[in-house]
C-alpha cells in the first residue's frame, strides 16, 4: 500500500478502535465515500455521476454504488448541521461577550438565526434548520430565542464526531492544494508549533494563553473575511460561492 495512503487512513484507524468500530464499518462507510467523492469529480468537469462512471473510477461493483446512490439526503442533512453548530461556535457575531454561543432571535427570515444559518447555507429555510437542530437535542427554543444546547448527550457528542469530519476534509484537501501547486508559493497556509517538554502543573496557564491569543487571532481573521464576504457586503458585479477556511486548533497533553 501506498505511505500516503497509510498516513491518511490512520487517524480513521485509531478513531474506530478507540470507539469500538470494526473494519467491515470502516469499509462501509469508506464506499460511500468513495461514491460521494467520485460524483463531485465527475461533476466539476461537467459529466453525470452516473453508476457506470463512478464503478470505473472506484474501482466499486455497479450495484454497491447504486445502493450507495440512493439515499444521500440524511447525511447531508447532518453534514449542514454540524456546520450551522460550528458557525454558531465560532463565528464573533455569534458569540456573547463571554465569548460564548448567544441566545439568538429566531423569528423571520431577519432572525439573528437566520443570519447563522446563511453564513453556512442560502439554499435551506432557517425554520428547517432549527427544528432539526431541536430534533437532535443540539438546540432549544427559549423566551429570548434560540439556544445552543449546553447537555453532552451522545446526539451533541455524534455532532462533535461530524465538526472533526469536516475539519479533516477541510484539513487535507488544503494540503493537497499545496502538494499539487505548481508555483513556489502554495496557495494555503499551514505551520504547526511543537513543544514537548512542558512541565504538567504548567499547562493550565499554556492554555488560558493560547485561548486569549487564539481568540484574539480569530477576531482579527473574522475581520479579514467578513470584508470581502457578499452575505455582508452584497457586490452584484462578483459571483459567490467559493469559500475560505481558517482553522485553529491546540492539543496539550
Amino acid at each position: 500500500m501506498s505511505g500516503d495512503i497509510k498516513n491518511i487512513v490512520q487517524p480513521a484507524v485509531q478513531y474506530c478502535l478507540k470507539k469500538g468500530h470494526t473494519i467491515r464499518e470502516l469499509l462501509e462507510a469508506a464506499r460511500e465515500v468513495f461514491v460521494e467523492e467520485a460524483s463531485k469529480e465527475l461533476a466539476k468537469v461537467g459529466e453525470k455521476g452516473n453508476v457506470s462512471r463512478i464503478a470505473v473510477i472506484t474501482g466499486l461493483q455497479r450495484p454497491v454504488v447504486k445502493a450507495c446512490l440512493t439515499d444521500t439526503s440524511e447525511a447531508k442533512a447532518a453534514s449542514l448541521s454540524s456546520r450551522v453548530i460550528n458557525s454558531w461556535r465560532t463565528n464573533k457575531k455569534f458569540k456573547g461577550k463571554n465569548n460564548q454561543p448567544r441566545i439568538l432571535s429566531c423569528d423571520g427570515d431577519k432572525s439573528e438565526f437566520a443570519a447563522l444559518v446563511r453564513t453556512v447555507s442560502k439554499d435551506i429555510h432557517p425554520g428547517t434548520v432549527l427544528f432539526d437542530l431541536k430534533r437532535q437535542g443540539l438546540a432549544e427554543i427559549t423566551d429570548s430565542g434560540a439556544k445552543l444546547s449546553s447537555q453532552k448527550d451522545k446526539k451533541s457528542v455524534d455532532a462533535a464526531y461530524r465538526q472533526i469530519g469536516e475539519e479533516s476534509r477541510d484539513f487535507i484537501s488544503a494540503m493537497l492544494d499545496n502538494i499539487e501547486a505548481n508555483s513556489e508559493t502554495p496557495p494555503n497556509y499551514q505551520v504547526s508549533s511543537t513543544f514537548d517538554n512542558m512541565d504538567e502543573m504548567d499547562l493550565i496557564s499554556i492554555r488560558e494563553r493560547l485561548n486569549e491569543t487564539l481568540s484574539n487571532f480569530q477576531d482579527q481573521v473574522e475581520k479579514v473575511l467578513s470584508e470581502y464576504d457578499l452575505d455582508t457586503h452584497p457586490d452584484p458585479t462578483k459571483n459567490g460561492g467559493k469559500k475560505v477556511v481558517v482553522g485553529i486548533y491546540t492539543k496539550t497533553t
